[in-house]
């Protein structure tokens, strides 16, 4: 099954991330067993048991077989969506707010054809952000954000991600839309503080 967007960042951000987090970058080098991988990383045989059922769930890690002693190696989905890995592990890495945790209540706010917009509120930004989800299997293609240079909303892709005409046509129609609607916002708010200041 799919992993949606908020379930990978619950996982990576919850209770427990911390050895999940240490599970996958040493499966990043290689595979192991069970056993291997409690020793590599200095923990309990049943925390690593648990952690891996976790992470098995959720479609990251597979087992190349179910006998004592099966190997456990990254599936092809955790590849897809690495670039989003690395963003939480980032996020934690720097000790935000609330142990790095990034608690986002995802809505969609728009469905195309092809893609899925999910808008979150970052603790940091005034301005709204919002993951680009494939509507095909929930994978994460990049984030929409306010570039403050530019003035505008700007797409940062996932750069493992190929892109369809149709794809990029929706992509460009959401990003114009939600730089026309801020602009006509704070084109509103100077007008109405000009009046208030008469």
């Amino acid at each position: 099954m799919a992993l949606v967007m908020n379930e990978m960042w619950q996982i990576f951000t919850s209770t427990g991330s911390e050895n999940r987090i240490k599970i996958i970058n040493l499966l990043l080098e290689r595979p192991y067993n069970r056993n291997q991988i409690a020793k590599k990383l200095n923990l309990n045989y049943r925390t690593v048991w648990h952690h891996l059922g976790v992470l098995k769930k959720a479609n990251l890690i597979d087992e190349s077989n179910l006998k004592y002693g099966g190997v456990y190696a990254i599936t092809e989905y955790f590849k897809r969506n690495k670039d989003l890995y690395e963003r939480i592990k980032s996020q934690n890495a720097k000790n935000e707010p609330d142990k790095g945790v990034m608690k986002h209540r995802f809505r969609k706010i728009m469905q195309g054809r092809h893609l899925d917009f999910r808008y979150f509120q970052h603790k940091r930004r005034t301005t709204k952000s919002y993951y680009v989800m494939s509507k095909f299997d929930q994978s994460y293609l990049g984030t929409v954000q306010w570039e403050r240079g530019w003035r505008q909303y700007v797409f940062y892709p996932n750069n493992e991600c190929m892109w369809s005409w149709d794809c990029l046509n929706e992509l460009s129609d959401f990003i114009k839309k939600l730089t026309d609607n801020w602009r006509a916002t704070q084109k509103y708010k100077a007008k109405h503080k000009a009046v208030a200041g008469r």
